[in-house]
């Protein structure tokens, strides 16, 4: 389905996705300024405390391709640190991010005091669900067949997906950027979980 939008057409939609997700944020495009490192700038302004929250969005479209380069989001996340305003990257991505990147972006968001967050291919489909107004706004020509293409793929019902996974934990300043496959004795190992949300969750209380 992601073939029949332009590259303009995805930052729109992803413009759309985090003012769901982050709507106490008053987003703006900057694609037309060309403001480097980011396709969208959210602000939300305390009035009592007189401070401004802001994060980033940065929208990558791959119809053709879901898996993003190695290098691809580096330069983003090295714009993000350099602003030093940025209290959240969130990448949005009809592709798919790799564990390597992944790993490697939360060590250096938590290292440089922002948050990385993204939403890839399979938590915008599980959007598209919830938000059917979304599917005929950018598919409207063919909206029917988007819609049952999504009810034909294994899609989730459930707003957030995560990955889990384990990597070496030594005790130094540079932590492993590499996923543990074995699980040796003696070793120790910390457990990393990344998360990709759908749509904003409702208040829950547990």
């Amino acid at each position: 389905i992601w073939r029949e939008l332009a590259d303009s057409e995805f930052e729109r939609l992803a413009l759309d996705h985090v003012r769901d997700l982050y709507p106490d944020f008053d987003w703006r495009s900057t694609s037309l300024t060309r403001d480097g490192g980011k396709d969208a700038i959210g602000k939300m302004q305390d009035l009592r405390e007189g401070i401004s929250e802001i994060y980033w969005m940065e929208a990558k479209h791959h119809p053709a391709n879901r898996s993003i380069g190695k290098y691809t989001l580096d330069t983003h996340l090295l714009s993000a640190f350099f602003s030093r305003d940025v209290k959240r990257l969130h990448v949005v991505t009809s592709g798919s991010l790799s564990t390597n990147f992944l790993l490697r972006a939360d060590a250096f968001s938590k290292e440089h005091g922002f948050i990385f967050a993204y939403s890839d291919h399979e938590a915008l489909e599980a959007w598209f669900g919830l938000r059917h107004d979304v599917v005929r706004k950018y598919f409207d020509s063919s909206f029917l067949d988007v819609l049952c293409a999504l009810d034909h793929r294994s899609s989730s019902s459930h707003s957030i997906f995560a990955r889990a996974l384990l990597v070496p934990d030594n005790d130094g300043v540079n932590q492993s950027l590499i996923p543990a496959l074995n699980l040796l004795p003696g070793k120790k190992f910390k457990l990393v979980v990344t998360v990709s949300m759908a749509t904003q969750l409702k208040e829950t209380n547990f």
